[in-house]
């Protein structure tokens, strides 16, 4: 892909990008502007605390909550959030999980409607995370910040959308997302900052923007350290194959 505006929709043939079942033939990337309410933002931050709270998050920078699975953070391990609950009785704020899935529904139906598909469906993982600056690494799954493909890392994925929960610059400093060119693998902060041809492809993310890319080879990416504050962002997951879908509903 080349590199990304906010705001803008770019499509590009390229031969990288080949996937089955009436997946994406073009690397595709898009920033939009506004997509969740104030409201939406609002009642997902507190959904993702009270799942998080479940577990007690994370030992180190990073604590999850996926709601694909249940799994929370729990110290260096995860624990399933749904068992917890339900061994005492209790379960998540139905309002809250209902904003959720609104909020998933419309992620999903922009997507297949930007790219002309038939079907698209949630995957796993589908998590929030909240990552807390300065804190130290704990575990490898505390180090964020390098290059990856969600391809590699996760498998299902054949879209991947980010929906940021707080904005970067006012609730925290650094976490900016960045895109990488494929033969880049990047982890130094200051050096990327330096590179011209690096800050055309950074995303500094502001509440209720939403990021969606195509989660293959031509997409590499890194989320920068965050320095200080809390950075939230939920990562919904999509696949075009109905076996490989995540089935969950709220």
């Amino acid at each position: 892909c080349p590199h990304l505006h906010s705001g803008s929709l770019l499509l590009l043939s390229t031969p990288s990008v080949s996937y089955t079942l009436r997946s994406p033939t073009q690397c595709f990337r898009e920033y939009i502007d506004g997509f969740a309410s104030k409201r939406e933002v609002s009642d997902l931050i507190q959904l993702a605390e009270e799942g998080m709270r479940v577990g007690g998050g994370g030992a180190g920078s990073v604590s999850i909550f996926d709601t694909a699975s249940g799994a929370c953070s729990h110290g260096q391990q995860f624990v399933n959030a749904y068992e917890v609950l339900r061994s005492q009785g209790k379960s998540l704020n139905e309002t809250l999980l209902k904003t959720f899935q609104t909020v998933i529904d419309r992620v999903g139906s922009t997507i297949a409607r930007r790219q002309g598909l038939d079907a698209l469906h949630p995957a796993s993982p589908t998590f929030f995370s909240r990552i807390e600056g300065g804190s130290k690494a704990a575990q490898l799954n505390d180090e964020y910040w390098h290059a990856h493909v969600d391809t590699r890392q996760y498998g299902t994925f054949i879209y991947t959308s980010l929906l940021y929960l707080n904005t970067q610059g006012e609730d925290y400093k650094g976490g900016e997302f960045q895109f990488l060119s494929a033969d880049e693998d990047d982890d130094d902060d200051e050096r990327a900052s330096s590179s011209s041809r690096a800050a055309s492809s950074i995303i500094h993310p502001r509440s209720g923007n939403l990021l969606v890319f195509t989660s293959g080879e031509e997409n590499p990416h890194r989320v920068r350290k965050v320095t200080e504050g809390v950075r939230y962002a939920v990562t919904i997951a999509w696949t075009c194959d109905e076996k490989a879908a995540n089935a969950r509903r709220f």
